[in-house]
Parts: structure tokens; C-alpha cells; sequence
């Protein structure tokens, strides 16, 4: 493959010859290591491809065999240069291709942000416009380090931010440092305790002692399995006691309060009908974005990505991402469209529940439509899993031993 794209690049002829011995012509090129390809039989006499360095080369092959060579076609790169070179359009054309692929390549046209939780993916985004971060801002005035250390000092939750440039794009990583955690380290002793008032639905016991029974009324922070065990010797004595990591399965009954509002004035998108398109050229770790510099989206207030459309295939990606012009305008909601909303929220809050193994026992929420708000206030009598634990003090199961034999008894 490579050679076949070097032969292109220095160029190449296909070359027709008769005569009296155009056996001995192809005889005395192999002798003379002129390389021919793609013979061919031909009425006329033998056609074959050779290099024009080669081809120079055939004068004193040509009087000996008294053949006559003639050249059929031209191929390859000088040709094709030589062919075109007096279309000055073309290649001012091209040179103003290449320099604005080169002049796009100054500047980043997306920004990737990974790794999220709480903060969503747009309101990052708002806020690294604030700081001058946005798709068509020059590389060159792009630090990195800067935007890690803004962001920190913006978001105290985000614990690990990290912004590459690659190509024409920008990857943001971050890590967030108020994720739920039920335990600060786990295996580490501790007690497992009811993480509200209610009642004890179902007791399984792996690892502990237990301290309540199925039926039980419990109190937020008291201590359903006790992570201290007792080691107990020949006799029922005491040896030592020993703090373990409790384990076990149980099921409390509790109320949980739900209360959700929804205004019922809120701003509503109209499209305008005003619509840009931009074309983006991706290749393996290159992204390059073409749009006409006189038309900026800049000069709308609020516009929506309405899609992408694949023009071209990969490798190399043509996408076309057509913008929409919208306008806020003031609505309300009917009743009708309040309702569902609330049911919608309220269903997800069931689905987030369920996803948490929290079981509806009983179900208090009502809904009600007053004139600026939609409020589903009440509830919930559920059974969740016990989950939390509290931390064993040393003083809950260490002994002090003080030594019978020391010197200070007489």
C-alpha cells in the first residue's frame, strides 16, 4: 500500500508498445530492473504501467528491439498538478481551506463536563461563560489550571476538577465530595440505629447482638443492633468484649413528609422561526466546527439545539446541528396540566423510593390548586430498610486493666 501511494505521488504512465520484439523489450527491462506492472495483451501490442523515471530510462531498449513505446495515459500527483495548475481559483480556493481549517484549530467549539451529580451538565456550563470559558474562545488564552481552581473556589462540593484541551475540544472531569455515604469506612465497628421514630416491622440478625424486638417502638438514634459482643469464657464468665461491624436486616416503619409547589405562572418557548445551521468535521481526537463568521448566535438571546444530523460517516464525521431563536413568554398553567405535573413529580419521588427498597404502606398526599400554586402536600407511611450506623466509642467495649502485682501494694 505504501509503495502504490509513493508510485501516485512521483507519478506514473501507462505505456502501449509494438513492433518486431516486444518480448525482448519486457526481457531487457527486467534485466535492467525497470520495474513494469499491469501488463496486458493488447491487438496493438503490450500495454503496462512504469514509472517516468523509468520510462527515461528506455532509449537504448527501444533501438535494440526496434519497438515503439507511447504513452497512453498520465497518472498521479504531478500530472494532476500540471493538469490544474492554471485554475488559480482552485488553488486559492484551497489555500483559503487550509488557512481557515488552521485559524478553527485556534479556538475550542465544545466543552465535555463528566463525572457531575448534583450540578447539571447546563448550569456548569452558564457558569464557565461567566469566567470567559465558551465554545469559539482562543486556545491560547485558555488556562487550564485557572478554570481547575475557579471552579473549586466556586462549587465547595466539587472536590477534584480536572480541564484538558484535546483538539478542539475541552474535557472537564470532576468529582464530587457530597455523595450520600451510610458509613465512614467500611468493616469499621459500629452500631446499626433507627434513622427516625417508628415502629420495627422485621428483624434478621447476622453480626451483633440484638437489642429490640418485631413490634417494637423505637426512637431516631437508638440502637437496633448493638456492634459490642460479648466473649464469654467457661463458667458464663466474661472474658473481654469485642466491637464488630453490625449486620443485619431490618425493616422500620415511619412516616415520611412529602410536600412539592409548582407555580402555576411560568415562562413559555416560542420559536421565532429564525433558524442557523453549522457543519462540524470530526475525526479521531479532532473536532472542527465551520460555521459563517457573519452569522453569530451571539446576537440571539435564547436559541435550543434542536439536533444533529449526520451528513457523512466516520472516520471522518460530517454533523450538521441546526439552531432554533426562541422568546420567553408569560403562561399559566390550567388545572388540568397541574395535575400532571404534580403526578408526574410525585410518581418519580415513588420511583426514587422503590429504587431505595422503601415500600408505601400508606399513602396521605393530597393535591391542592390554589390561584398561583399547585401544592401535594401529606404523607407517606412507608417501611425502609435500616441503614445507618453510629460509630463504636473505645470506652463502650475497651477494659482497663490495672496490674494486681505492681509495687505500690504492700
Amino acid at each position: 500500500m505504501l509503495k502504490r501511494i509513493v508510485t501516485w505521488c512521483l507519478g506514473y504512465v501507462r505505456v502501449v508498445i509494438h513492433g518486431y520484439f516486444p518480448e525482448r523489450f519486457l526481457n531487457l527491462c527486467s534485466a535492467r530492473k525497470i520495474r513494469i506492472w499491469n501488463v496486458e495483451r493488447k491487438d496493438e501490442g503490450y500495454l503496462f504501467s512504469m514509472s517516468v523515471q523509468d520510462y527515461k530510462r528506455l532509449r537504448p531498449i527501444v533501438r535494440k528491439t526496434k519497438t515503439r513505446p507511447r504513452i497512453k495515459k498520465r497518472k498521479g500527483l504531478p500530472f494532476l498538478i500540471r493538469r490544474f495548475w492554471p485554475r488559480v481559483g482552485l488553488w486559492l480556493g484551497g489555500l483559503l481551506f487550509c488557512c481557515l481549517v488552521y485559524l478553527y484549530s485556534l479556538f475550542i467549539w465544545s466543552i465535555e463536563i463528566e463525572g457531575q451529580y448534583t450540578h447539571t451538565e447546563v448550569a456548569l456550563k452558564k457558569y464557565l461563560k461567566t469566567i470567559e470559558v465558551k465554545p469559539g474562545t482562543r486556545k491560547a488564552v485558555l488556562d487550564c489550571t485557572a478554570i481547575e481552581e475557579a471552579m473549586r473556589k466556586e462549587y465547595k462540593d466539587i472536590g477534584w476538577v480536572s480541564a484538558e484541551i484535546k483538539g478542539t475540544r475541552m474535557f472537564i472531569r470532576i468529582k464530587e465530595t457530597n455523595l450520600a455515604k451510610e458509613k465512614e469506612e467500611e468493616g469499621a465497628p459500629a452500631h446499626l440505629v433507627a434513622p427516625a421514630d417508628g415502629q420495627i416491622a422485621s428483624v434478621i440478625v447476622r453480626k451483633g447482638t440484638l437489642t429490640v424486638r418485631k413490634g417494637d417502638q423505637v426512637s431516631a438514634g437508638d440502637i437496633l443492633i448493638n456492634g459490642v459482643i460479648d466473649i464469654v469464657g467457661d463458667n458464663d464468665l466474661l472474658v473481654r468484649k469485642e466491637a464488630v461491624e453490625a449486620d443485619g436486616d431490618i425493616y422500620l416503619n415511619t412516616w415520611f413528609t412529602y410536600r412539592q409547589e409548582y407555580p402555576l405562572h411560568y415562562k413559555k418557548k416560542e420559536y421565532t422561526g429564525k433558524v442557523k445551521k453549522k457543519y462540524i468535521l470530526r475525526c479521531p481526537g479532532y473536532e472542527i466546527s465551520f460555521q459563517n463568521p457573519l452569522i453569530s448566535l451571539e446576537n440571539w438571546k435564547h436559541y435550543d439545539i434542536i439536533g444533529e444530523r449526520s451528513l457523512w460517516k466516520p472516520p471522518f464525521e460530517v454533523v450538521e446541528v441546526e439552531y432554533r431563536e426562541f422568546i420567553w413568554k408569560d403562561a399559566i398553567y390550567s388545572k388540568e396540566e397541574a395535575t400532571k405535573i404534580a403526578n408526574a413529580w410525585f410518581s418519580a419521588y415513588l420511583k426514587e423510593l422503590e429504587e431505595k427498597e422503601i415500600q408505601v404502606l400508606d399513602n396521605q398526599v393530597k393535591l391542592t390548586i390554589t390561584a398561583k400554586k399547585c401544592i401535594a402536600a401529606g404523607k407517606l407511611y412507608v417501611s425502609e430498610p435500616v441503614r445507618t450506623y453510629r460509630k463504636i466509642a473505645d470506652s463502650e467495649w475497651r477494659n482497663i486493666e490495672t496490674d494486681e502485682h505492681s509495687g505500690d501494694n504492700y
